[in-house]
C-alpha cells in the first residue's frame, strides 16, 4: 500500500512512529505457554467507550465466520483478552506495508501470517467450536493482518459493524493502547492467547482514555488508490499504455462492488460524507485451489509496477470523521440519500486527486454505463442494479434531501464540519438541481486529500484551469511510484 494522497505524510511501515514510545514499558519478548482456558466470550452489553477504559479486547466478524460476532469482549481471563498480549505481539512482528490516513492515523500490514508468528489467536480465542467456523476463520485470518493505530471509538464502532455485515474487514482484536504498558500489566508475561491469567493481570484498573486506539484486522492487498493510481501512471507511460485498457475495465468492474458495499451500509443507517479511494481497501477472498491443498484469491487485482497484485474484493477499510451511524429516532434519515452522498464524495475526491477519467469509470459503472460510456440495455445490467444506480437514488432521494441534509449540520471535524450552508448546496446537488460545474463537497474534499482548490465538479466536463498545484499533483502521481 502506497499513499496516493498528496499532501498526506508518509509514515515507515514499522510501527516505530505509532509504538516506539511504548517499546521499553512493553518489550517484544519470545512467546510462552501457560496453563491453557476455554475462552469465555461474550456479545457488549455495555458502553463500548467504558469497556475500553478498563481495558478490554474488543472484535466483531461476519455471521459467516461467528454466529454472535456482530461485538465481541473477549475473556479477560486469558491472554488475549488484554491489550498487554496484543502489543507484544505487534511489536514482535514487523509490517511490510505501511499507509498514513492522516497526521494521527495510520494503518501497518503483513502480508500473511510470517512464519515468524506464533502468537496471532486461533479461532477457538473467539468462543466454542458451534459459535466459529473454523475453516472460515482460517480464510479470513490467512491473508495477514494489519494495525490501525490512532482510531476512535467512532472509527472502531462503525468499523465493527461494517464487519459484521461483511462490508468491512474481520476485527481480530481493538483496545486502547495505554492498557499494554508494563505498568498495567503487572508481571504479565508475553503468553499463548489462551493462557489463563491470574485475577489481578486480568482486571487492570482503569485509566482515562486518550482517544488513541489499535485495530487490528484481516490486511488488504491494496487500496482503491492504489489502483487509480496505477492507471494514472500506465496513462503516462509509453512503455506501459498498453495495460491501460485492462486496468480501466478493473477500475469499472470494481466500482460495482464498492458501491454494493456503500449500500449494505447506508441500508444500515452509516453515511460516510468522506468516503474516498483511500476509504477502499481489497481484501483477498481466499478459497481452496483445484488442488484441494493450496489456497488462492479470487476477486480484482492487476499488474503493477512491482509485479502482480494479488486479487482482494472491495471492503471499506477506513472511517474518516465525516462519517456517522444514525440512530433509529433520527427520523430525518434517508438511506438513498446516504449512499447518493457517500458515492458522490468519492466521486468529487477521485475527480480531485486522480482526475476526469478516473472519476469517469466509477462514475459510468453506477450510471449503467460501460467503461467508454456507452449505455449497457437493461438486460445487461448488473443484478439488483437499482439498488445501486446513481439516477435510481437521486429519483429516490429528492423528496427527502432538504431534510437528509440539514441532520448533517455539525458533522465533521473543525473548520471543515458541515454548516447549514453547506447541507443546502449538498441538498441542491442530491436533488440534481445545480449547474454542471457546481463543486460537490468542496470543503470535505479540501479536508481528506490536502488540496487547497480542488477540483470537484463531478457533473461538468471541465472544472475551471487547473492550478499550478493540482497540475504538479497529477504530473507526479503519474510518473512516480508514491
Amino acid at each position: 500500500m502506497h499513499s496516493a494522497v498528496p499532501a498526506r505524510p508518509a509514515k515507515p511501515a514499522p510501527l516505530r512512529d505509532a509504538l516506539s514510545l511504548r517499546r521499553e514499558a512493553c518489550p517484544p519478548g519470545s512467546i510462552r505457554q501457560r496453563a491453557q482456558k476455554t475462552p469465555v466470550v461474550r456479545t457488549i452489553a455495555t458502553s463500548l467507550d467504558a469497556l475500553l477504559r478498563t481495558g478490554a479486547v474488543v472484535a466483531s466478524f461476519p455471521s459467516t465466520v461467528h454466529k454472535n460476532g456482530v461485538a465481541l469482549h473477549l475473556d479477560p481471563t486469558t491472554a488475549a483478552g488484554t491489550a498487554a498480549f496484543w502489543m507484544r505481539g505487534l511489536h514482535s512482528t514487523p509490517s511490510a506495508l505501511s499507509f498514513s490516513y492522516s497526521e494521527d492515523a495510520a494503518l501497518h500490514a503483513t502480508v500473511g501470517i510470517p512464519d515468524a508468528v506464533d502468537w496471532f489467536p486461533a479461532e477457538s480465542t473467539y468462543g466454542a467450536p458451534d459459535q466459529v467456523d473454523a475453516d472460515a476463520y482460517e480464510l479470513a485470518s490467512a491473508a495477514g493482518y494489519a494495525v490501525l493505530t490512532g482510531a476512535t471509538v467512532e472509527t472502531l464502532r462503525l468499523g465493527m459493524h461494517a464487519a459484521a455485515i461483511g462490508a468491512g474487514p474481520c476485527i481480530f482484536g481493538a483496545f486502547d493502547p495505554a492498557h499494554g504498558c508494563a505498568e498495567d500489566a503487572g508481571d504479565f508475561d508475553f503468553y499463548t492467547a489462551n493462557s489463563a491469567l491470574t485475577e489481578a493481570v486480568a482486571t487492570p484498573p482503569p485509566s482515562p482514555h486518550d482517544g488513541e486506539l489499535f485495530v487490528v484486522s484481516a490486511a488488504p492487498s491494496f487500496l482503491l488508490a492504489d489502483l487509480l493510481n496505477e492507471r494514472d501512471a500506465a496513462e503516462g507511460d509509453s512503455f506501459r499504455k498498453v495495460l491501460l485498457p485492462g486496468l480501466e475495465a478493473t477500475i469499472h468492474q470494481a466500482a460495482l462492488g464498492v458501491a454494493r458495499q456503500v449500500r449494505a451500509l447506508a441500508d444500515r443507517r452509516v453515511l460516510m460524507l468522506d468516503l474516498n479511494s483511500t476509504s477502499v481497501g481489497f481484501y483477498p477472498k481466499l478459497v481452496v485451489a483445484d488442488d484441494g491443498e493450496t489456497l488462492e484469491s479470487t476477486g480484482y487485482g492487476y499488474e503493477g509496477r512491482t509485479g502482480t497484485v494479488t486479487k482482494g474484493t472491495p471492503k471499506v477499510a477506513h472511517f474518516g470523521p465525516f462519517s456517522t451511524k444514525f440512530r433509529q429516532s433520527v427520523s430525518a434519515y434517508n438511506a438513498d440519500a446516504s449512499y447518493l452522498a457517500s458515492m458522490l464524495s468519492l466521486l468529487a475526491s477521485t475527480r480531485a486527486v486522480h482526475g476526469m477519467r478516473a472519476m469517469e469509470l466509477l462514475k459510468f459503472a453506477i450510471d449503467g454505463r460501460d467503461a467508454t460510456g456507452v449505455r449497457l440495455p437493461e438486460p445487461d445490467l448488473p443484478e439488483n442494479f437499482a439498488s445501486i444506480s446513481l439516477e435510481a437514488a437521486v429519483r429516490n432521494a429528492s423528496p427527502h434531501a432538504e431534510t437528509f441534509a440539514s441532520a448533517l449540520v455539525g458533522v465533521g471535524k473543525g473548520a471543515a464540519s458541515v454548516s447549514p450552508q453547506d447541507a443546502e448546496q449538498l441538498a441542491s446537488v442530491l436533488q440534481a438541481k445545480v449547474k454542471e460545474d457546481t463543486a460537490v463537497l468542496p470543503k470535505v474534499v479540501a479536508a481528506t486529500t490536502g488540496l487547497d482548490a480542488p477540483d470537484c465538479c463531478v457533473f461538468a466536463p471541465r472544472c475551471e484551469e487547473e492550478d499550478a498545484e493540482m497540475k504538479r499533483v497529477r504530473d507526479a502521481l503519474a510518473k512516480t511510484h508514491l
